[in-house]
């Protein structure tokens, strides 16, 4: 069985090598190969010249192809010639041209494409009439779909409008804040905009309370002691003392059981009153002991 490389094989066929590369890695492709192995040729010499004979088919099809579309081109110029040769010897091939805006003329009007405005046209839309190949519209026809169309904006512009994102403006018109107009680019109704606008200034003047509430209760956090004239310690530093948890402290500390001063949102407790508590807590732990050791 012989083998040829991908540049053998482009020669053969008279294609690029790019082309033999490409057709060899598609499913049910007519050329075979084998697992590459160094620098060895990798395709089946009889399978590029079955490829050769299909490539060359194709390449005159294409030629055909072009050459009809040539000719096509060729006498519709010829038709066209001749009718404008005609229209200047003063022969009536139509009636006049009627005065109106082109349809390119209506697309800039419109900011959409020449098919979507002779779409328009087709629904109704827009008042036009037909004269050599081209549409003519009717300018109050179009100045009212102007004037109409000017009363809905895209998911994009309504975003710059409104100053937040597209997937803000989308989130809106799920929950019914924003109306849409299906099948359209412009499909966001102006004035709910400025609803949506006042909507997301709302969400970012309450997100901006919650971002400065959060900054005092962290500010409120960090504050030090009630005073410098005592000395102070913290809930956890008072249940290091009395040998119990923090959550304890916090519980004699609700009950009144021992005074605490809060700043912010942590309480701190004066040292002569965490000492008082030391005392009262020794002496009940000492009473508690005696009882123990008490003879009958």
């Amino acid at each position: 069985m012989e083998w040829v490389t991908q540049a053998e094989a482009a020669a053969i066929a008279g294609c690029p090598i790019s082309t033999i590369d490409w057709h060899s890695r598609r499913p049910g492709t007519l050329l075979r190969t084998r697992p590459r192995a160094g620098s060895r040729p990798t395709l089946e010499r009889a399978s590029v010249d079955t490829f050769a004979e299909w490539w060359a088919d194709r390449v005159r099809a294409r030629e055909e192809r072009r050459r009809r579309l040539d000719e096509r081109a060729a006498r519709l110029a010829a038709r066209r010639a001749e009718a404008a040769h005609r229209g200047a010897a003063g022969a009536k091939v139509t009636a006049e041209a009627p005065e109106g805006v082109t349809t390119a003329e209506a697309a800039v009007a419109l900011g959409v494409s020449r098919a979507m405005v002779v779409r328009r046209i087709q629904l109704g839309e827009l008042t036009a009439v037909r004269h050599r190949e081209r549409w003519w519209i009717d300018p109050s026809s179009l100045e009212d779909l102007v004037a109409r169309e000017a009363q809905w904006v895209s998911i994009g512009e309504a975003a710059r409008l409104a100053g937040c994102t597209r997937g803000r403006v989308l989130r809106a018109v799920t929950d019914g804040t924003l109306s849409q107009r299906p099948g359209t680019r412009a499909s966001i109704a102006r004035g709910d905009v400025d609803a949506l606008r006042r909507l997301v200034d709302d969400e970012r003047a309450a997100a901006e309370r919650r971002r400065r509430a959060a900054e005092a209760a962290e500010s409120a956090r960090a504050a030090g002691p009630p005073d410098a004239e005592h000395r102070w310690y913290t809930t956890e530093q008072a249940a290091g003392l009395l040998g119990c948890s923090s959550g304890w402290v916090r519980l004699m500390v609700a009950q009144e059981r021992l005074p605490a001063t809060r700043v912010g949102a942590r309480n701190w407790i004066r040292e002569g009153h965490l000492l008082q508590r030391i005392g009262a807590q020794a002496f009940l732990e000492a009473a508690a002991h005696a009882e123990e050791i008490t003879p009958p």
